[in-house]
């Protein structure tokens, strides 16, 4: 089974700050990973989940990248 980023409502989240963001997707039953902050890669664990969501942050704290994993 594929999820979609439509299928979580992602554009419900991007522009958010990360804390706004990370709240709402929480209370939406999400775990949330932080790949990417300020350009950098961040060191996280491998492997896919369909109960998580993976997230890009900008300079300035802003959600600009969603999606499940």
């Amino acid at each position: 089974m594929s999820i979609h980023l439509y299928d979580i409502g992602s554009l419900a989240y991007l522009g958010l700050p990360e804390e706004e963001a990370t709240k709402k997707l929480k209370a939406d039953g999400w775990q949330v990973r932080v790949i990417c902050r300020d350009g950098k890669i961040m060191d996280i664990e491998p492997g896919l989940r369909g109960d998580r969501v993976n997230i890009e942050i900008d300079k300035d704290s802003i959600v600009f990248e969603i999606s499940v994993g």
